[in-house]
């Protein structure tokens, strides 16, 4: 196995054990929870009719401080580690808080961060990328 086919391998491996860790399994779910949550309550005029109050509340409530909470742990990839599928709804609950105006005010001191320093870096391909693609085309589609 040539050397850089093995050392991109290590650090797939790598990532691969860190992500499969139980501190990232529970970050992951508590991350689906809340994305589910907000997405089903976040926005009162999409709610069924007896959930509207609920919706309100929550909106009023816990919408601000679970996107918090998303943002931070979103950040804390520019210096460390964050489990794939914890970043997945981060950026889902980011992306949903956008069309409600008042998740969407807490928002915008961040737009440029989270895309030129979250969005963007995860979109570009990189030679890595590239590499992974012609030496195993599946594996590359497995880890997207």
């Amino acid at each position: 196995m040539p050397e850089a086919l093995a050392t991109q391998t290590d650090d797939m491996d790598e990532i691969s054990s860190r992500d499969s860790s139980i501190h990232w399994k529970i970050r992951g779910a508590a991350s689906k929870i809340s994305y589910r949550l907000f997405s089903k309550y976040g926005q009162p005029k999409f709610a069924a009719e007896g959930d509207k109050d609920f919706c309100k509340f929550f909106q009023e409530t816990y919408a601000e401080k679970m996107l918090e909470s998303h943002l931070q742990l979103m950040f804390k990839r520019k210096t460390g580690f964050v489990g794939s599928k914890t970043l997945n709804f981060n950026i889902k609950y980011v992306s949903t808080s956008i069309k409600i105006e008042r998740t969407m005010a807490q928002l915008k001191p961040f737009m440029e961060s989270i895309l030129y320093e979250t969005i963007v870096p995860i979109m570009l391909v990189t030679h890595k990328d590239v590499t992974l693609f012609n030496d195993d085309p599946i594996e590359y589609i497995r880890k997207q």
